[in-house]
C-alpha cells in the first residue's frame, strides 16, 4: 500500500531540464562551438560536476574556468519557475497532499529548490525536502531517495517516486520504491524501469489505486 509520495522537481514540477539544456545550447554556440539540441539530450538530469565536466570538454576548458563562466552567462538571464510550471503536477500536487504526506527529493541544490518552492507557492504541501548536494553521490545512487523515506518515517516500498530522467528512475527502482515516470514531451528519456509512464501527473491518483489493488 502507498503511504507517501516523493516528488522529483526538474523535469516533474517545472519544465527546466529542456529549458536548460536550450540554454546550454545558446552558451556553446556563444563559444562557437555548434551542437543540435539534441545532442545534449543525454545531459539530462545528471549531477552538477559530471555536467560541468561535460561542458568543460565541450568548451575544451577547465572544469572551474566552465563553472564559472557558464553561471555567469546563465545568471544574466535565469528561469523563471513560475513561468515553466508544469500545471498537470502542480494540480497532482495540491490533491494528493490532502490524502498523502508528500516530499521532495531532488538533486539540485537546495538554493534552486528553494526558488521553485517560493516562486510557484508548492512549499506548503511537502512535509519533507531533500537536497541531492546532501549526498556524495546524486541520482542514479539511492541514497537521497532511501533518506527522504527515512524522513517520512515510512518504508521505501510503501513510497511512490515520480520521476522523469533515466537517472532519477534507476535511483528510486534502486530503492526498492514504486516508480511512476512522467513522459517528458521533449527529451527522449529512457524511463523503461517505472512501473507506470503517463503523460499527466493528475494519473498518479489511479496508478496509485492500482498498486494498492495489486498488493491487498
Amino acid at each position: 500500500m502507498i503511504k507517501a509520495v516523493i516528488f522529483d522537481m526538474d523535469g516533474v514540477i517545472v519544465d527546466s531540464e529542456y529549458a536548460f539544456l536550450k540554454k546550454l545550447r545558446e552558451y556553446l554556440l556563444s563559444k562557437n562551438i555548434g551542437t543540435e539540441l539534441k545532442d545534449l539530450y543525454y545531459l539530462s538530469g545528471i549531477e552538477d560536476f559530471e555536467l560541468y565536466s561535460q561542458i568543460a570538454k565541450l568548451s575544451k576548458s577547465t572544469y572551474e574556468e566552465t563553472r564559472v563562466d557558464f553561471k555567469k552567462y546563465y545568471n544574466k538571464s535565469p528561469m523563471v519557475y513560475k513561468d515553466i510550471q508544469n500545471e498537470d503536477t502542480v494540480e497532482a500536487i495540491k490533491i494528493l497532499s490532502g490524502k498523502f504526506p508528500l516530499a521532495l527529493a531532488s538533486s539540485s541544490d537546495m538554493g534552486d529548490i528553494d526558488t521553485v518552492l517560493d516562486t510557484c507557492f508548492l512549499r506548503r504541501y511537502f512535509s519533507v525536502v531533500t537536497s541531492g548536494q546532501s549526498f556524495k553521490e546524486s541520482k542514479p545512487n539511492p541514497e537521497i531517495y532511501l533518506h527522504t523515506a527515512g524522513l517520512l518515517k515510512i518504508r521505501p516500498e510503501e513510497c511512490l517516486a515520480v520521476e522523469d530522467s533515466n537517472y532519477g528512475v534507476r535511483a528510486a527502482y534502486n530503492a526498492k520504491m514504486h516508480v511512476v515516470a512522467r513522459k517528458d514531451p521533449h527529451i527522449p528519456n529512457d524511463i523503461s524501469l517505472a512501473d507506470f509512464i503517463v503523460d499527466d501527473c493528475r494519473k498518479i491518483y489511479r496508478v496509485i489505486e492500482k498498486i494498492d489493488k495489486n498488493t491487498n
